[in-house]
């Protein structure tokens, strides 16, 4: 049996085994179907049971769980150590793929081998409707970094020219396995939500590999509560990681690279379905959604 194409590697927590259940059907309906699915399970209980729906569908489903340790670090980097394919996808599993988007993720590391792909999320949270693709699922769609105002013209978040980097978001993103054997695994000394995808982003930059926010591999993120363990002691841990970012950000400062070069917002093969969709499912929902939240952007 030839390598797969892509290797999927999700990471999971306790109590989301709903969420893990529509992220593997969103899987389930990729137009691309050569890859491997990794799960990496941050200690929850019954989590495999979930994947019995599944097996069969892809040339190789794996569970792996751990106690719990609260790092999506190492879900990230165990998953990347048992991957077999030359590209690696990292996926959160409270998030939806539309269905292009591992053929899209293909296509660009095509284009573009030694970039480090972010793709579009709906990460801004106070925005929220019901799923494109799964009845009764709520989910968030705006992606406050970059998004349609039409067909043909993308709102792009003043940051991405300044800061690209505080606009990486580990939500999905994607990159060749020669990219990542070149900057190493994540830092898992980033416990705790966030951060872990800034100082990435960093790492990709200070090694001059383009950047790239990719609106063709566009997600539903699935709408859950904030109250865990995961998210409540996250501040206790930020200084650390901030230190850690701000020194990097000196580094390339130091090094007076332009990063313009470097920089790519690709929206391209799905734009117009995405705004299509944007128009006729979540703004008939919210009709002033975005009117309001770009109210709120700088």
């Amino acid at each position: 049996m030839p390598l797969p194409v892509l290797s999927v590697i999700i990471s999971t927590s306790a109590g989301r085994q709903d969420h893990l259940d529509h992220c593997l059907q969103a899987l389930a309906r990729q137009t691309l179907q050569n890859f491997e699915v990794l799960v990496m399970d941050d200690g929850s209980e019954g989590m495999a049971t979930r994947l019995k729906a599944f097996e069969g569908l892809w040339p190789r489903l794996e569970y792996h769980r751990r106690a719990v340790d609260y790092n999506l670090s190492r879900s990230r980097n165990r998953g990347a150590a048992l991957a077999q394919a030359d590209t690696l996808v990292f996926v959160n599993g409270d998030v939806l793929l539309n269905p292009h988007a591992l053929e899209n993720y293909a296509l660009t590391l095509e284009r573009l081998p030694e970039a480090l792909c972010w793709g579009y999320v709906g990460c801004r949270k106070s925005v929220s409707a019901a799923s494109l693709w799964f009845e009764g699922v709520e989910v968030n769609w705006l992606d406050f970094r970059f998004f349609p105002l039409s067909e043909s013209e993308l709102y792009l978040n003043p940051g991405l020219k300044y800061a690209p980097h505080t606009l990486a978001s580990g939500h999905h993103f994607a990159l060749r396995r020669s990219s990542w054997q070149t900057l190493g695994p994540l830092d898992e000394s980033f416990q705790f939500w966030g951060e872990e995808d800034v100082e990435y982003a960093l790492r990709g930059l200070l090694a001059q590999r383009p950047m790239v926010f990719l609106g063709d591999a566009w997600a539903e993120h699935q709408v859950h509560a904030y109250g865990e363990v995961f998210h409540v002691q996250a501040p206790q841990a930020l200084e650390q990681k901030i230190n850690k970012i701000i020194a990097m950000e000196n580094r390339l400062n130091q090094a007076q690279k332009s990063m313009n070069d470097l920089i790519y917002i690709i929206f391209e093969r799905e734009q117009a379905g995405f705004y299509k969709s944007l128009q006729s499912h979540y703004l008939w929902q919210n009709p002033d959604a975005i009117i309001r939240e770009m109210g709120k952007m700088p």
